[in-house]
Parts: structure tokens; sequence; C-alpha cells
């Protein structure tokens, strides 16, 4: 992965520029390549800081940024670059723009929801997500029906959260956060080995989602299945080491690395008697 990438000189300097501006949107959404995903955001983030340098108007790289900043579990660093990017005109016309599916606009919002709901801050999610109502989403429907599930649950509306649920699946039957999201309503629901089919087929889809290989770990270590959680605890501490950086997400995998040992130690001490 190599995240020198050189400009051009001359007359090709801003063809050059948006080349390398599309170049990083693609690091930074690309939902086909999984491996590496931590990795991937830290390079296209160095490339949108460069960009960012280079063209300080231009609020493209400041989207992009607040993209790798959420994906590498920093939600005030994300929220700042997204503030950075309306503050340039994010959303205005521009032909010039490679923000990837439905646009500028689109993309900015959901980013936004996303941030706020990693923030806890709820109502305003809820703002957020009423404003995507009304907007030509079909790119992102399954993107905004989880987001929508997951403020539901939150909130304690399970019922709704099932229906957002349902609405992203049959948008995209493969679609990772809705399979994570069906996990957490089952788990909420106490039905920890249905949870653990859907937390399974999330992290079938995307096994290098911090989010869901916590959730598999917690229900595989209340199910007795200290390996299994062990396992993804130490898939978490590899992500960790790559960039992942959300420290709600590292003291709950630590507190649960405690647990397991815990665990492991007794059903040593039970073996041996």
């Amino acid at each position: 992965m190599n995240c020198d990438t050189p400009s051009a000189g001359g007359g090709a300097e801003q063809d050059a520029y948006e080349g390398r501006l599309a170049e990083a949107f693609e690091l930074a959404t690309d939902r086909s390549d999984r491996a590496g995903r931590h990795r991937r955001f830290g390079c296209a983030l160095a490339l949108f800081d460069r960009l960012a340098v280079e063209e300080p108007a231009r609020p493209e790289p400041r989207l992009g940024e607040a993209i790798c900043e959420l994906g590498l579990g920093r939600p005030y660093r994300a929220r700042q670059a997204l503030a950075a990017a309306r503050s340039r005109g994010l959303g205005a016309a521009n032909d010039r723009s490679p923000a990837p599916e439905a646009g500028e606009a689109l993309l900015a919002d959901v980013v936004e929801a996303e941030i706020l709901l990693e923030l806890a801050q709820l109502d305003a999610a809820r703002m957020v997500l009423d404003r995507l109502v009304g907007q030509d989403g079909e790119a992102r429907a399954a993107d905004v029906h989880t987001l929508n599930g997951r403020l539901e649950l939150a909130q304690g509306e399970v019922a709704a959260a099932v229906r957002h649920m349902g609405g992203a699946l049959a948008h995209d039957a493969d679609h990772p956060p809705a399979h994570h999201l069906r996990g957490e309503i089952w788990a909420a629901s106490g039905d920890l080995r249905t949870a653990l089919n859907a937390y399974d087929r999330a992290v079938a889809l995307d096994p290098e989602a911090p989010a869901f290989r916590l959730s598999r770990a917690r229900v595989r270590l209340d199910l007795g299945d200290v390996d299994g959680a062990s396992a993804d605890l130490a898939v978490l501490e590899r992500m960790f080491a790559e960039g992942f950086a959300d420290p709600v997400c590292i003291a709950a995998a630590r507190t649960l690395g405690a647990a397991a040992e815990a665990a492991a130690r007794g059903r040593r001490n039970d073996g041996d008697r």
C-alpha cells in the first residue's frame, strides 16, 4: 500500500490533484477489500492531509479526513474534520468532486449521523437522520436504515429497530452492519444463541470491523466459549496495534480480556482437581 503518491508538474497539476483525491476516496470507502482496513484508513488519511495542505479551500479532503478518523475510532476528530468540510462549502455544486456514490451532501450526512451515534448524541443523530429521509439516498439506503435501527435500539424502541434492520437487509442482504444490528437486537432480548449467529454472519462479511468482534467476544464469553472469545479479543488487539484507537472499544476489550483470562484460569483449576 503506497501512501506516497507524487504530484505531477506543469499543466497536469490540477488533473493530478483530482486523481489523487479520487484515489484517496477509493482507499477510504472501498468496501470490497476488508483486509488491512486500519492501515488503509491511515494511508488514505495521510493522502487527504497532504491534499488539504495543497488546496486549503477545498472541502473534499476534509470530508475524507472525517471518514478516515471515524474508521480509525476517533469520532471527535472526525467531527472536527466534518465541520471543517462544511465550513468550506461541502455539498455545493462541484463537477470535479470525486466523492463516491450518491454525492457529497448525502455521504456527509451519513458520516455525521454515525459520528453522533458513536458519541451517544442521540437527539442530534435523530435530527440528521430525519434530514436524510427526504434525500434521494438509494445508494446509501442500507446505511441509513442501519443507523436508524441503531438509534431506535439505543432509545429502547426495539420494534422500530427491527423494522429498520429489515429495511437495511431488504436493500442489501449482505450488509455487514445490518447483521451486526440484528445481533444487537437479539442480544438485547436475551437470545444469545441467535445473536451469536447474527454476529457470526457480520464477522464473516467484515472480519475487520472492531465492533463486530467485540460484540461476538462478549456473547461468546457469556455462552462459556472462552477460547472463541479469546480469539476475537486477540484479533482486536491486532487492530489496536494497527491504529484503531476508540478508547471505549479498547477499554471494553481489555475488560473482556481480563474476564476471559479469569474464566480460563478457573477452567484450568477445575481440571487440576
